[in-house]
């Protein structure tokens, strides 16, 4: 099993994953690995719910099926890039392929998992993704601080 993100970024709060899809199988497959693992597990049937459960909170890993009944992964992708704090998207498939994984990959998106699903891939990459959007935030803070202490000098200066 690979190491968890959280050993390595020494984060003590649940990983929030956010899981958009209506396949029982899927969700049932996310929700036994959360239960044996320190995410906080939200699931949503489509986009619609999705764009209102991002109105209360963030989410740093997002997984989606490929079609939704109001939607398409591509819509998650463009709702997810106006957020201020823009997760990381994860495409899921029952056909993922060369295609989907380089348009995927080409528009914004952090990788595809194909289905059914292998507990140890979805946990590396679920994991991954959390851990490059921990040190994404990371960076945005410092730059934020660094400009504001650059910008404190100015205008004392």
């Amino acid at each position: 099993m690979p190491e968890n993100a959280f050993s390595r970024t020494g984060v003590d709060e649940p990983l929030l994953l956010l899981a958009i899809t209506s396949n029982e199988e899927s969700l049932s497959h996310f929700r036994e690995i959360a239960a044996s693992s320190k995410w906080k597990l939200t699931s949503v049937c489509g986009c619609a719910e999705a764009r209102q459960i991002f109105e209360k909170e963030c989410f740093p890993v997002i997984v989606t099926d490929t079609a939704l009944s109001d939607g398409h992964w591509r819509d998650v992708l463009e709702t997810c890039a106006k957020l201020p704090e823009s997760p990381l998207l994860i495409v899921t498939s029952l056909h993922a392929d060369e295609l989907l994984w380089a348009e995927v990959l080409n528009l914004g998106g952090y990788d595809v998992l194909m289905q059914p699903f292998d507990r140890a891939e979805v946990t590396r990459v679920i994991e991954l993704a959390y851990a490059q959007w921990t040190r994404r935030s990371t960076r945005r803070t410092v730059s934020k601080e660094s400009q504001a202490g650059t910008a404190g000098m100015s205008a004392s200066g």
